[in-house]
């Protein structure tokens, strides 16, 4: 979650395009978008990531998670020149979870950082700008909220596309297949 690990270059060679570079942060959910953009195809409905080849907002939110054996679950969030890492114990689900990362957060695990002059990370000042961090942690919370929401709508349709019973035939392939173990 740190600029060591989270800092990788993306480089694209695409036919018909000149030289660019794009500073704005980036993650693995924009290169389908990208992708698709630079290919002339529309974007995958329902897909959150963005195009690099289009104008990124200096200001674009990007929220890293990770687990932690450890210490939690790793949360950073990055907005502008600020950057916010916390831990939430390993008993909360990030995916289904309502939380409030204000008060979920494990108790001294929130480090800020001023990267654009601190790039390694390496001088902590989250006792000295508490409303920096009082607005990420805002951010991180309207960003979990929409997260959760999305995830919800799309198990939901799932849920009302998958047919709620297969036929014996079908059932029968699948238990020879290996993916079912109860008798029918």
């Amino acid at each position: 979650l740190y600029e060591e690990l989270l800092h990788v270059p993306l480089l694209l060679r695409l036919p018909g395009r000149g030289a660019a570079v794009n500073t704005a942060p980036a993650g693995l959910i924009d290169v389908a978008p990208t992708l698709l953009d630079a290919a002339g195809l529309p974007p995958l409905p329902g897909a959150v990531g963005t195009s690099l080849l289009a104008e990124v907002p200096a200001d674009r939110v990007q929220v890293s998670t990770r687990f932690h054996a450890r210490g939690g679950h790793l949360v950073s969030i990055r907005k502008n020149e600020w950057k916010l890492h916390l831990r939430v114990g390993l008993e909360r689900d990030l995916r289904t979870e309502a939380l409030d990362f204000t008060s979920d957060a494990l108790p001294n695990s929130m480090e800020l950082y001023r990267v654009s002059i601190d790039p390694k990370e390496s001088h902590d000042l989250a006792s000295e700008e508490r409303e920096k961090v009082a607005e990420l942690l805002e951010e991180l919370n309207r960003w979990h909220a929409a997260v959760r929401k999305r995830i919800g709508t799309e198990a939901e349709r799932q849920d009302a596309a998958s047919p709620q019973h297969v036929s014996q035939k079908t059932y029968q392939e699948l238990k020879k297949l290996g993916y079912s173990a109860d008798d029918r």
